[in-house]
């Protein structure tokens, strides 16, 4: 695989959206020398690996788990937790880094669970959980997996504080999340919210007058992967992965979202986590931390 990439003049990868794919695959481009910016891949082992050709655009989970369980206990003041996960790449290191936050912020995990990233059904799970009386829920899967587990805790009266991490963190979730979705829903993203980004409207604008639908919630990280490498191949003056990715490992370029530059294992310098909070049908940018 890795001499067919060579054999097909692949120069450069940016992706893949999420850990599963992306921890494979940087090996397969690793060992072709290729490098890849993932625009949205957060499990920390990506980086981790020891491949110097390997690049992530955001935080990882490491920095979101620690911002989600601080905030649940701190700002939220809840100090019983319940955290369950789809036992993906993402969700289960991502619910591991929230527990480790919980207790270290002085909260408790009362209840971790799982499904799986095609779970829709969690009422024995929530009937398990309500049992125990959470102040809060973590929950670390998809948007559609997010939405049915609402509505669940809606038809079981759980009125209980819900926070998500940022691959339930969209639109989808609240149109399918109905009339389960209320103000003490959260969730989390890697970045900085739309209004935060440099380069925010102009792009957004150009991306709607073009694309004629509204901006994907990593496209702006995308777009400045791109233009990221591009930028480490003119200072190379080459688009031989040889000539420029010692570029890359020490590129300064001004995106979309701001500066980008990477550290030392390949991680964004700096990687933001906003705190999203559901109100008027759309998420309300509460605090970005960094």
């Amino acid at each position: 695989m890795a001499q067919k990439l060579v054999d097909d003049h692949v120069v450069g990868v940016v992706g893949h959206a999420n850990s599963g794919t992306s921890i494979p695959a940087s090996r397969i481009y690793a060992e072709a020398g290729i490098p890849m910016i993932t625009e949205s891949a957060t499990n920390p082992l990506l980086t981790q690996q020891g491949l110097k050709s390997v690049f992530r655009m955001v935080a990882n989970d490491i920095r979101q788990g620690s911002v989600i369980g601080t905030y649940l206990v701190r700002d939220l003041k809840a100090t019983k937790v319940a955290i369950v996960d789809d036992r993906t790449a993402y969700g289960q290191g991502l619910a591991d880094q929230i527990a480790k936050a919980v207790k270290s912020a002085g909260g408790t995990v009362i209840d971790r669970e799982f499904g799986t990233d095609k779970t829709t059904d969690w009422m024995a799970i929530l009937t398990t959980m309500k049992n125990r009386r959470p102040d809060a829920i973590a929950f670390t899967g998809g948007d559609t997996q997010a939405a049915s587990f609402v509505q669940q805790m809606q038809r079981l009266g759980m009125n209980v504080k819900f926070i998500a991490g940022d691959e339930a963190c969209t639109p989808q979730f609240i149109a399918l999340g109905g009339s389960a979705m209320t103000s003490n829903m959260y969730c989390t993203l890697a970045g900085v919210p739309p209004s935060q980004m440099p380069q925010g409207a102009a792009f957004f604008k150009r991306f709607e007058q073009r694309f004629k639908t509204p901006v994907q919630l990593y496209a702006p990280y995308a777009y400045d992967a791109v233009m990221t490498m591009a930028a480490a191949m003119q200072a190379a003056n080459s688009t031989d992965p040889k000539a420029y990715l010692p570029k890359l490992r020490t590129v300064k370029f001004d995106g979309v979202t701001g500066l980008i530059r990477f550290d030392d294992a390949g991680d964004i310098e700096n990687g933001a986590i906003t705190v999203r909070q559901f109100g008027r049908k759309v998420w309300n940018d509460k605090s970005v931390v960094r």
